[in-house]
């Protein structure tokens, strides 16, 4: 007897309904469905209703992808006639049953069949947000991956109902376009916040599967390529394009194939060249095997609480070297007095003796302890530029203090792991009295290395959200500069600090420029990846240099970062962005078209990632007086429209907040469209014009 329920029996009318396909019912969509937009009487449209319509079909690209989804979950259940948690092992059935019906590969239904148990068994809250659209079917995935190790077995983990809601308040609170990384990072935030190891475990699984990979084309070219964290990949990157800009102007190569050179150069040791043929070629080229002069600055943001408690994970490095230390010298010592019982203790006595007045032989090998001895320095090949920056939210400061920590990068090995110690054995506290059986305490203390940090995700610029062990790492591989806005122990809501400077309003404070930096984290541009720390800080509102009243001011709120590229684009042409505050306090960022479109910024920044930047105060910026002019100097042309574009810039601003007040579509679609009045056709009867 078939397990199938009658409801999902087939019935005979739709049995043969794949071989009698019809004309598809699709182009007949009704206008509605694309904003009013006729697809035959494109002509008849505005500009700005295409462009609104075209997101009207990223709608329905999710919320087919859901319907993809819920079909799915519904045969499978139906087939195996079991609960979606239970019927992983055998969606064989509803594979099959899939592929031939739609003709699809079996690793494409398989991978459909998946997101659909998933959609229904762990992110069923979150598949909502897919169904109204809110993100795209890729975005959903990235949801899906970020949230594996929440059900490593049949049972779901406890806290994934919790994520779940969590994720989909935030998609359904949330105004504005969500980037790739920002749904990354708020995703792991959220999951560190409930299952920490969730989190941990797939970066040390991507550590694992580093290596080198090399494919072949066949046609005498081929393509190499290297998996490794994320950090060592930007400074491998930055340091092959600094070697290939070695080259002068006129090589004939382009920035890839000369970047392409440089790599090789690099593996092999051999000389990198520039390709211009003269002989008076300006080109500072290095030495094989040596890399060019260029400063590489990894900027890390982490909270007090994080920065804390990897101080206290530093110091706790410190002690257990110092505890091996020990061990290593009573046990030296353990067997100098064994050699001496041996040989008796004349003889040991006239040996040391001897040891203190005769010098050493270069063949005797040294008895002392090795890590007293002083470090021979490297021979001087280039100077290593790579450094870390690391910026505290909680406790920054426009001067700030900066602690520079030098180490080398070749710097001894942490201590040996335990084999056999339990996960959660915590080290011993007492560091005056020296172990009675170092073997026996070895194998019952875990390292600090091995343990997991108390504290909360941190950000990588340009990488994302990264571990506290991850920051541990970074600052103790290269020399580290920690920022401080405010001085370490201070409220920052009781400290104010400058916006701007003194002596000219229009420039940034050093500490309003690093707080711009980090609440940004990157181009508030949603779809661009430049780090804020290599862009520039921009006036929303451009700033009146004779009328510093009128708008701009230099305050967080009127600025943000952009790229260089995109920060000339709103300067030098027609696009525009408004930024402000809404009604619950959070940063709304809004661009405008040329044609007059409004388009949502970024849903989020790092003020959502670091609540602790909320926390700062900054003074008003002091309002300059107008520069007197001279008497009798007729102002410029060009200052006069340079106020002119500022006045018009101001007037659009105010009427698109109004809109938006007023609850309009943040897309602010445009007025109803008035159709173009058709006068009736005079025939032609032969007889001349009235004109």
């Amino acid at each position: 007897m078939s397990s199938i329920p009658w409801s999902a029996r087939i019935r005979g009318d739709v049995r043969d309904a794949l071989l009698k396909q019809g004309p598809s019912p699709w182009p007949g969509l009704p206008p509605e469905f694309l904003f009013g937009v006729d697809p035959d009487r494109l002509d008849q449209h505005s500009i700005n209703e295409v462009l609104v319509a075209m997101t009207e079909l990223d709608r329905c690209r999710s919320y087919m992808a859901w319907l993809d989804s819920y079909f799915t979950a519904y045969v499978v259940r139906c087939l195996t006639d079991r609960p979606l948690d239970e019927s992983a092992e055998y969606a064989q059935i509803a594979a099959e049953h899939i592929s031939r019906t739609r003709n699809l590969a079996m690793v494409t239904t398989r991978r459909m069949l998946d997101e659909a148990i998933v959609m229904a068994t762990r992110l069923p809250k979150t598949g909502r947000a897919l169904r109204e659209g809110r993100i795209s079917h890729s975005q959903f995935r990235t949801l899906i991956d970020r949230t594996n190790l929440l059900d490593p077995g049949p049972a779901l983990h406890p806290n994934t109902a919790l994520v779940d809601a969590a994720i989909a308040e935030r998609l359904f609170s949330r105004q504005g376009q969500w980037p790739a990384t920002s749904l990354r990072d708020m995703v792991d935030k959220i999951v560190f916040q409930h299952a920490p190891d969730a989190v941990r475990e797939p970066r040390k699984r991507n550590l694992d599967k580093r290596g080198v990979f090399t494919h072949f084309e066949g046609d005498g070219t081929g393509e190499i390529t290297g998996t490794m964290s994320a950090e060592n990949i930007t400074i491998a990157e930055k340091t092959i394009a600094a070697l290939a800009d070695c080259a002068c102007r006129k090589d004939p190569r382009t920035r890839r194939q000369r970047q392409a050179d440089a790599m090789y150069s690099l593996l092999s040791g051999t000389q990198f060249a520039c390709e211009c043929g003269k002989e008076d070629c300006p080109a500072d080229i290095p030495e094989p095997g040596c890399i060019p002069d260029v400063q590489i600055v990894l900027h890390v943001i982490a909270d007090e609480t994080t920065a804390a408690a990897i101080e206290e994970r530093q110091q706790e490095q410190e002690r257990q070297e110092q505890e091996r230390q020990e061990q290593e010298r009573q046990a030296q010592g353990r067997g100098r007095s064994d050699a001496g019982d041996e040989s008796g203790g004349g003889a040991r006595q006239s040996v040391v003796q001897s040891r203190r007045t005769e010098p050493k032989p270069a063949s005797e090998p040294d008895l002392e302890p090795e890590l007293e001895k002083e470090p021979e320095p490297e021979p001087a090949t280039h100077t290593d530029t790579r450094a870390v920056q690391m910026t505290l939210p909680d406790e920054c400061g426009s001067d700030a203090e900066s602690a520079s920590a030098e180490t080398d990068v070749a710097a001894e090995p942490p201590p040996e792991p335990a084999d056999d110690g339990p996960p959660d054995a915590a080290p011993d506290d007492d560091t005056d009295a020296a172990p009675a059986d170092a073997e026996s305490r070895s194998g019952s203390t875990v390292s600090a290395a091995e343990m997991p940090i108390d504290g909360n995700l941190g950000y990588l610029v340009g990488q994302g959200a990264v571990i506290p062990e991850q920051i541990l790492d970074l600052i103790s591989r290269y020399p580290t500069t920690i920022r401080r806005m405010v001085p370490k122990g201070v409220n920052p809501e009781d400290v104010e600090l400058p916006s701007a400077l003194p002596s000219d309003p229009y420039r940034l404070s050093t500490a309003l420029d690093t707080f711009i930096r980090m609440r940004h984290g990157e181009c508030v541009i949603p779809a661009c990846r430049g780090s804020a720390f290599d862009g520039d800080c921009d006036h929303v509102h451009e700033y009146d240099h004779e009328h510093p009243e009128l708008g701009g001011q230099t305050t967080p709120d009127g600025l943000n970062a952009k790229c260089r590229g995109h920060h000339l684009q709103k300067t030098h042409s027609r696009w525009l962005d408004d930024q402000y505050r809404d009604e619950n306090g959070r940063l709304v960022t809004v661009f405008t078209t040329p044609e007059g479109l409004n388009i949502p910024g970024p849903a989020e920044t790092l003020e959502d990632f670091f609540g602790g930047l909320r926390r700062y105060r900054f003074a008003d910026p002091p309002a300059a007086p107008p520069a007197p002019r001279e008497p009798g100097v007729i102002p410029t042309s060009k200052r006069d429209r340079l106020a002119a574009k500022y006045e018009r810039r101001r007037r659009e601003r105010e009427r698109n907040r109004t809109r938006i007040a007023d609850g309009v579509d943040p897309l602010n679609p445009p007025r109803p469209r008035r159709r173009k009045k058709r006068y009736p056709v005079v025939p032609d009867d032969g007889a001349p014009p009235p004109f």
